[in-house]
C-alpha cells in the first residue's frame, strides 16, 4: 500500500497498476479521489492504454468517484462495502474475467471515520483471501501523522512509500518472519543447508 508525495507519483503508480491489470485480462476498478478527478485519471491512463475507450465501453474498466463509492447513504459503512466486494467478485467471475484489480485513495476519509476504515481494511484481508482480488490503497504522505502510518502498516503485510522520487518498502514483522521461515524450509528441502546454516 503506497504512500505518495505528489500527484505525479500517484499517477505513475496507478497507471502502471491499471495498465497491467488490463493486459492480464482482469476487471479494473479505479476509485478516484482528490487530488485527481475522473477526467484527469482517464486522460492520463489513455496515454498508456491507447484502446482505453474500448475497455470503458465494455465495462472492463470502471472509474468511480471515491465519495460516491465509499460514502453511499451519507456515511462510511464497512459491512456494506465488504458485501459490495463479494457481489463484485461474483459478477466479474460470471463475466469470465481473470480477476479483479481495484485501487482507491483515502483523501476522502474524515478523522471520525479513520478507525472504522482501519477495521474495514483489516477485515478486507479475509475477503481477499485466496480470491482473485487485488487491492491497492494509496495514502498521501502530506498530513499523515505517525498514528495513521502505524495503522496502515498494522493492517497490511507491507507498505511502500515514495519519497524524493524513490520507493522504500516497509514490511511488518509477521511478513519478515514468514519470509525467513519460508526461506529456511526451502533451503532445507533443497539440501543446501546443514546444521541450520546456509552454505
Amino acid at each position: 500500500m503506497p504512500f505518495y508525495e505528489t500527484k505525479e507519483d500517484l499517477l505513475d503508480t496507478l497507471i502502471s497498476y491499471c495498465k497491467s491489470g488490463l493486459e492480464r485480462e482482469e476487471f479494473c476498478l479505479w476509485i478516484v479521489a482528490e487530488p485527481l478527478t475522473i477526467d484527469e485519471a482517464r486522460d492520463a491512463l489513455k496515454g498508456a492504454v491507447p484502446d482505453l475507450d474500448r475497455h470503458l465501453a465494455s465495462s472492463r474498466l470502471e472509474m468511480a468517484p471515491a465519495r460516491d463509492f465509499f460514502l453511499q447513504g451519507g456515511g462510511f459503512d464497512g459491512k456494506r462495502l465488504t458485501q459490495t466486494w463479494y457481489d463484485k467478485l461474483a459478477e466479474v467471475s460470471a463475466r469470465g474475467y481473470a480477476g479483479i484489480r481495484v485501487t482507491g485513495d483515502t483523501t476522502w476519509l474524515t478523522k471520525k471515520d479513520w478507525s472504522h476504515f482501519c477495521d474495514y481494511e483489516d477485515g478486507l484481508n479475509e475477503v481477499i483471501g485466496n480470491r482473485r482480488l487485488a487491492v491497492l490503497c494509496t495514502y498521501p504522505l502530506e498530513g499523515a501523522g505517525a498514528p495513521q502510518i502505524l495503522d496502515v502498516v498494522r493492517t497490511h503485510q507491507f507498505v511502500l512509500a515514495r519519497r524524493h522520487g524513490r520507493w522504500d518498502v516497509l514490511e511488518t514483522a509477521v511478513l519478515k518472519r514468514a519470509k525467513a521461515s519460508s526461506s529456511k524450509s526451502t533451503t532445507s528441502s533443497n539440501g543446501e543447508s546443514r546444521n541450520g546454516r546456509a552454505n
